[in-house]
């Protein structure tokens, strides 16, 4: 089943959402849970910084709960995406 804890469900192009387990939290709890739970499955992380809000906000939210991760800086060259990391190492990544 898709979502966490099978609280979605899709049957003939109808989805179902199951809310009897939702809990409310403040945004610092919820980043510190879904970090959580991304540390828990995952001990080798890398955020690609493409300049937009959304992988500012991960990076910050990794930050702010002391996880440590790699990042890049993600240029589009042409045909070709290429990633810049802190070390200064390149990788070419064709599309």
């Amino acid at each position: 089943m898709p979502g966490f804890n099978d609280w979605i469900t899709i049957n003939d192009n109808v989805c179902d959402l199951d809310f009897s387990q939702l809990k409310t939290l403040s945004k610092k709890e919820a980043v510190a849970y879904n970090v959580g739970k991304i540390t828990e499955r995952f001990n080798n992380l890398f955020v690609c910084l493409s300049g937009g809000i959304d992988s500012e906000f991960a990076a910050k939210c990794l930050l702010e709960n002391n996880v440590i991760f790699h990042y890049g800086i993600h240029l589009l060259i042409l045909y070709t995406t290429l990633l810049v990391t802190k070390n200064g190492k390149l990788f070419l990544c064709p599309r």
